[in-house]
């Protein structure tokens, strides 16, 4: 499996994924020794990722490794060939059946999982840009260091050269790229990605994974979503008390449909979240408080505890892609944290430092 998809393995959620891209972000741009920094993302989009799949390629991937028994590929390429579908409207109009050889049956568990096994193969060959996969979800990270983007560009290419071995088609109207550059003057506008003779729409904001992330890295646009998705909620919320319903279903209520979604990969943003917006999600948690009859947590102690749970959890997983850049900032002796080295307080205040700020914390109480 690539160390780089997060998908379908134990252990990583979309939470890692976005924690791991924005600490390739935050550090690279924190380098001055590399003189003038700033990065690029190309976010990529499949059509019809899963409808594609040539199963005699994921034959061959599946072949090429030991712990698969040649039994279960037989098994694999019978099930994804020859499979009988016809589309049925109401009760008399009914398609003649035909055969399908590509793809694998949508809403199935096997087909993302056989996706990712299938762009297993599908890597960056260069460290300073990584592709970072969760399912089909795909972003290329660029490193940028005094305006010289060719191995960016040789990334991309690689990328769409290895789509079109594996007959994955990209949806380039939908694939967009963020260029986040802090720098205040002498600033240079490089020339738009091509693919396929189309070129690549350059954004301010992108949700990436359910998360807003802008070309400033901060993240009032994601709150703004968030207090959006909020409202309608906190309405339910608030008919379900008129109705005198019981307060551990209201607890319920609160935890699955409420605080779910304001907490949604909360170790990758709330850290540098500015007060005005911290104030909107406190506010909501205290109005829904009031609504259940009991304190709630706010964000910040939410956040903390998730800090610490995800911290412990990736020191655990030495296959983890942060578990190196947090083993080495363990100092031997004292067995406390080194913070990462920073110019400005976006390092600090991202996952890297504040996990850092809580591991160290622990050797007070």
């Amino acid at each position: 499996m690539d160390d780089h998809q997060f998908a379908y393995r134990k252990g990583r959620n979309t939470d890692d994924a976005l924690l791991f891209t924005l600490d390739t972000l935050y550090s690279h741009l924190e380098d001055s020794k590399s003189g003038k920094v700033s990065a690029r993302i190309m976010f990529f989009d499949f059509s019809s990722a899963f409808n594609t799949m040539q199963p005699h390629i994921l034959a061959n991937v599946l072949l090429g490794s030991d712990d698969v028994p040649h039994a279960l590929v037989r098994w694999v390429l019978d099930y994804l060939t020859n499979r009988s579908q016809f589309v049925r409207i109401g009760r008399d109009v009914v398609s003649d059946i035909m055969e399908c050889s590509t793809g694998a049956p949508q809403g199935t568990v096997l087909a993302p999982f056989l996706f990712t096994l299938y762009t297993s193969g599908i890597r960056s060959t260069d460290l300073s840009c990584p592709l970072i996969k969760f399912a089909d979800d795909t972003a290329l990270v660029g490193r940028i260091k005094n305006d010289d983007d060719r191995i960016y560009r040789e990334q991309i290419a690689n990328f769409v050269a290895e789509c079109d071995r594996n007959y994955l088609h990209l949806n380039v109207s939908k694939t967009k790229e963020l260029i986040i550059d802090f720098r205040r003057a002498n600033k240079i506008v490089p020339e738009p990605v091509v693919i396929d003779s189309k070129t690549v729409d350059r954004v301010t904001e992108y949700k990436y994974l359910g998360v807003v992330m802008d070309d400033q890295l901060k993240w009032d646009a994601h709150v703004e979503y968030v207090a959006k998705r909020l409202k309608p909620r906190m309405y339910c919320l608030r008919k379900l008390v008129s109705f005198d319903v019981n307060q551990n279903i209201l607890s319920i209520f609160y935890n699955s449909i409420i605080s779910s979604v304001w907490s949604y990969c909360i170790t990758s943003w709330v850290g540098n979240i500015n007060k005005t917006s911290k104030k909107v999600l406190d506010d909501t948690v205290k109005r829904a408080g009031r609504a259940v009859g009991k304190r709630l947590p706010m964000v910040d102690e939410v956040f903390d505890s998730r800090v610490d749970d995800k911290l412990h959890s990736v020191l655990k997983d030495i296959d983890h892609p942060l578990h190196a850049p947090l083993n080495n900032c363990i100092i031997p002796r004292s067995g406390r944290m080194r913070p990462p080295k920073a110019h400005t307080n976006r390092y600090p205040s991202s996952f890297m430092g504040q996990a850092v700020r809580i591991f160290n914390a622990s050797f007070n109480r």
